[in-house]
C-alpha cells in the first residue's frame, strides 16, 4: 500500500473516484448534488494549488484505489486539520483501506503539529460513523441544515 500526493495532471483519476463518492453520497443521503465535470475540474485546479489543502491517492500494487482530501490550518488559534473527503473504490471497500487511510491522516496531521482534528459525515453513513468512532473520534457538536426551496 502506498499513499502519495496527487499531481495536477491526474484530474481524470481523481474525477472517477470523486464521481463514485458522489454516487455513494446520493445513495445514502437521498440528496442530489448538482455538479459537472467542468465544475469539478475547476475546483480540483483550485484545491491542488492551495497550500492548506492536501490531496493524496491510495495505491495498492500501483493501482489507484482511493483518495483523501483534507485541510490543515496552522494560523487558527489551535492548529487544526479537517477531513473533507475520503473515497475508496467500491470493489476495495470493507478490506481495511479506509481505516488505514484515516490512521495515516491522523498521523500526518500530528507530524504537522496539529492539535485538533475534525471531520463530518452524514448520520446515514453508519459504516463511516462506526469506523471514525473506533479510531477515537467523538461527536462534539451538531451541524444543522435545511433545504431551501
Amino acid at each position: 500500500m502506498k499513499i502519495r500526493k496527487i499531481k495536477d495532471t491526474e484530474f481524470e483519476d481523481f474525477y472517477s473516484l470523486k464521481i463514485e463518492g458522489i454516487k455513494y453520497f446520493r445513495k445514502i443521503s437521498g440528496e442530489k448534488i448538482p455538479t459537472t465535470k467542468a465544475k469539478l475540474k475547476k475546483e480540483f485546479a483550485k484545491r491542488i494549488n492551495d497550500k492548506e489543502v492536501f490531496l493524496y491517492f491510495l495505491e495498492n500494487k500501483k493501482k489507484i484505489i482511493g483518495y483523501i482530501d483534507f485541510n490543515i490550518w496552522k494560523k487558527m488559534h489551535t492548529p487544526t486539520s479537517y477531513l473533507n473527503d475520503l473515497v475508496i473504490k467500491k470493489e476495495f471497500r470493507r478490506k481495511g483501506y479506509g481505516k488505514k487511510l484515516t490512521k495515516w491522516f491522523i498521523s500526518f496531521s500530528k507530524k504537522k503539529g496539529v492539535k485538533r482534528i475534525g471531520l463530518g459525515t452524514r448520520v446515514e453513513n453508519k459504516k463511516a460513523l462506526k469506523l471514525y468512532k473506533k479510531l477515537g473520534f467523538e461527536i462534539i457538536g451538531y451541524n444543522l441544515g435545511m433545504k431551501v426551496k
